[in-house]
């Protein structure tokens, strides 16, 4: 059994009806989070800020994609695991987790990165948000 299956029987992963409806908002919202990101100018001051903000169109756009499927995640590891077991992109699942520990740090722990971070990350994201916008 994968982290994915796992995932399901443990209740972190509900099986749904498909919700192309559902599915469609989410990536309008994640679309209209992109554009209002994409007109911030990156400097050292807000270099977490469009990182986590970027995260977020990536989780959204994730969220759509299960909808899309018939499912309904209540975690953002389970999403990585989607990533991983499912589509079978191991390297998209360690960008995926990888920001999702930085972004937790600066949200829940007031935790900072440097500049050189936040560049990395947003580059890194941007991709992962290119293959998740290819599947849906």
């Amino acid at each position: 059994m994968n982290d994915w299956e796992k995932s399901i029987e443990d209740g972190k992963v509900i099986k749904i009806s498909p919700n192309p409806e559902r599915a469609e908002s989410l990536v309008e919202s994640s679309l209209r989070l992109l554009r209002v990101v994409e007109k911030i100018k990156l400097d050292k001051e807000n270099g977490f800020f469009i990182l986590t903000n970027y995260y977020d169109i990536v989780l959204e756009s994730m969220h759509a994609l299960l909808y899309k499927k018939g499912y309904k995640s209540l975690d953002h590891l389970s999403i990585g695991y989607y990533i991983r077991d499912i589509l079978q992109n191991a390297e998209f699942f360690n960008i995926f987790d990888k920001y999702r520990k930085i972004r937790n740090g600066i949200l829940y722990y007031g935790r900072k990165i440097d500049f050189g971070t936040a560049q990395q990350g947003i580059k890194d994201l941007k991709r992962l948000y290119k293959f998740v916008k290819s599947l849906l």
